[in-house]
């Protein structure tokens, strides 16, 4: 159970807590309650099969699929339509 917690903390810490500077503890408390909704019910997890939390624990269905999603994949749908009308 550590590891999953540890795992856990270093994927908030590398994603939220290291991109950003907050003005003060309640601004810090809404980013990481804004990323466990994300985390849970918008990330897809390559260790449970490519599910969200929530669609592996609860059923919940993952309704938005697509490179806008993934925030390191954002620009790449623009960057697709771009290239696929260029050939």
């Amino acid at each position: 159970m550590n590891g999953k917690i540890e795992a856990l903390w270093g994927t908030l810490q590398a994603e939220v807590l290291d991109r950003q500077r907050f003005a003060d503890i309640a601004a810090a408390e809404a980013a990481v309650v804004g990323y466990a909704n994300y985390y849970n019910y918008h990330r897809l997890h390559g260790e449970i099969g490519w599910l969200t939390p929530a669609e592996r624990h609860d059923g919940t269905p993952f309704s938005n699929r697509g490179f806008e999603n993934i925030p390191p994949l954002r620009g790449a749908a623009e960057l697709l339509a771009d290239l696929l009308r260029a050939a």
